[in-house]
């Protein structure tokens, strides 16, 4: 056996000493940063919390909690995972374009070479892998794995399959076990007619009637936007076994359902005397009026058929411009608190050496108001900033937005930031758009005011998760007034667009646009933005009913109500809306309670 000879160490402060301890070092790295990465999860399953996910998949595009369904659901594009907002764990995921880094843990060895019933789901995830799709039905006690067109159930005490629907041949099961199968998860096989023998090939009619309607507040009304679980019972009153029934839902279009729920379901043959019952989850995008729901059961070629009308409560109204409409100050409950919010609300109706801005602290407290209800910032000095007149002065907005100020040592990846201002804005050099401090002086708005641009900039580089910015003023030199701050001063055309509104997580809301003033509606006493934002918050401006205000929403409702309710004062405004993502979700309303 040949001797190995191992190469001697260089001396030290020779070159070839230095080259030796940079590639001992270099391999010792390499090493540690193996052992780490064999550390750093890369999938997540079953059961993992929500954190494991964040950091496996990164931060979703979507979070919806769904308090009727009593799930919460993270969607990053069509793809979703579900959680128990209990516990916060994963009980079920949607991945149609396996974009998700999920896995199913698989058994070290399976018993079988095809699915039989009482299969342990460990065994499944060694035969057939990671599904795409897994949905979990609690209130039964089931879990159901969607593999391409086929489903297999899974008792969740037990986790042994209990029951599946193969749509086609990629799915290989036992053959003896098959029917009963089928019959277990109310389905059909493939290319049969009756499940079982002694099921007649005639058609046995069934009855079908109304079982319940469950919603969250339990007075069996819709409300708009709350779910509600509607079940019908389907009845055998015959002598004989029914065949395999087929379920159908129809609905108005007042009526929709969930992303993905089927409209068509099997049921399990009916001995004679037993009933089965379906149930539908549907909700109301808009205010309805006992819109109608259908189910058809086929027994054989015999449909039976019972409609009922889904009780409603009272429309939402809707905003007429000029009306004084409902209550402004009665700011909406968000769907859940947002304890990494930031927000700063500034309101500046008396200047030292300008005009007022009719109404504008005013506007600050109404906002404070949406602000912490609406937007779930929580009502504390840790998060909340509100300064209205003198206490909004040019030291103070500078302490708050400069580039080591009150905002920058907050604000986090996870920060969710809303800006509102309500005051005068004016063009300063270059016309630059500036906002005016309570002690701003008009003659000299580039030293005493606060650079837009750069405050965009800034807010650029910060790593908040979003940013929503507010301004009910204009960059003209006019103040609501439609008079010049600065007496002779002709109106000037200012762009508040930057670079910086590039980026996908920022919004920017203004009440006008070039040389047209930001005006107030004296009988409401408030900033024309400002009202009109406030009802969109409401709800108002929730065109498709879902409960999510988006940028493209809000931005829509108060531009048409502004340009509207100013045409009604013989004044032309015209809000604009800044943002790359028009689609982001500004708020997400809590379901209306009677």
């Amino acid at each position: 056996m040949p001797t190995r000879v191992l190469a001697p160490t260089p001396a030290p402060g020779s070159p070839a000493f230095t080259g030796w301890m940079v590639a001992r070092a270099t391999s010792i790295l390499l090493a540690l940063a193996a052992v780490l990465a064999a550390q750093v999860p890369v999938r997540f399953t079953l059961g993992d919390p929500r954190e494991h996910v964040r950091q496996i998949q990164g931060s979703p595009t979507l979070i919806e909690r769904l308090y009727s369904l009593g799930i919460e659901r993270w969607s990053w594009g069509d793809a979703s995972v579900t959680f128990d907002p209990g516990t916060g764990q994963v009980v079920g995921w949607h991945d149609p374009a396996r974009a998700l880094r999920t896995t199913l843990r698989p058994s070290q060895r399976a018993r079988d070479s095809v699915i039989t019933l009482g299969m342990p789901l460990g065994d499944v995830a060694r035969l057939l892998g990671t599904p795409w799709a897994i949905t979990p039905a609690p209130q039964r006690g089931q879990l159901l794995l969607a593999y391409g067109r086929n489903a297999i159930r899974v008792d969740l005490a037990s986790k042994r399959v209990n029951g599946w629907r193969r749509a086609d041949s990629t799915l290989r099961v036992s053959r003896t076990d098959d029917p009963a199968a089928h019959v277990a998860l109310g389905a059909s096989p493939p290319g049969t007619g009756a499940v079982r023998r002694d099921v007649p090939g005639d058609a046995v009619p069934v009855t079908v009637a109304l079982d319940s309607i469950r919603d969250r507040d339990g007075d069996a009304r819709l409300a708009p936007r709350e779910f509600g679980d509607v079940s019908f019972r389907i009845h055998n009153p015959g002598r004989q076994w029914t065949a395999p029934l087929r379920a159908q839902f129809l609905h108005a279009p007042e009526l929709a359902t969930l992303a993905g729920t089927p409209d068509t379901v099997w049921i399990a043959p009916l001995a004679p005397g037993d009933s089965a019952d379906v149930s539908i989850v549907v909700y109301t995008p808009k205010a309805a009026h006992d819109p109608e729901l259908t189910l058809v059961v086929w027994s054989g070629t015999t449909p039976a058929r019972h409609s009922v009308r889904i009780p409603t409560t009272a429309p939402v109204a809707t905003a007429t411009p000029g009306a004084a409409g409902p209550a402004v100050d009665a700011a909406p409950g968000a769907a859940s608190r947002n304890p990494d919010a930031l927000a700063v609300i500034v309101g500046i109706d008396r200047y030292q050496r300008m005009a007022p801005a009719r109404s504008a602290s005013r506007d600050a407290e109404l906002m404070r108001g949406y602000v912490t209800r609406t937007f779930g910032v929580p009502d504390d000095p840790a998060h909340l900033v509100v300064r209205t007149d003198a206490a909004a002065s040019g030291s103070e907005l500078r302490r708050l937005f400069d580039e080591r100020g009150w905002l920058a040592r907050r604000v986090t990846d996870n920060t969710d930031l809303v800006l509102y201002f309500a005051g005068h804005g004016a063009p300063g050099s270059g016309l630059t758009p500036y906002l005016l401090p309570a002690d701003a002086d008009p003659a000299y708005v580039d030293a005493t005011g606060i650079d837009l641009h750069a405050l965009f900039a800034r807010l650029a580089r910060w790593p908040a998760r979003s940013i929503t910015v507010f301004i009910d003023a204009c960059f003209s030199g006019l103040g609501r007034s439609g008079l010049p701050l600065v007496a002779g001063a002709r109106a000037a055309v200012v762009s508040i667009e930057h670079p910086a509104l590039l980026r996908r997580n920022m919004a920017v809301f203004t009440a006008s646009r070039g040389a047209q003033p930001a005006g107030d509606l004296p009988t409401h006493q408030h900033g024309a933005l400002t009202y009109f934002l406030a009802r969109a918050l409401q709800g108002q401006a929730d065109d498709n009913g879902d409960g999510a205000l988006t940028v493209s929403e809000v931005g829509r409702f108060t531009e048409r109500e502004v340009r509207r309710a100013s045409a009604a004062l013989d004044r032309e405004q015209e809000p604009l809306t800044i943002a790359r993502d028009t689609a982001r979700v500004l708020v997400r309303l809590a379901p209306p309670r009677r």
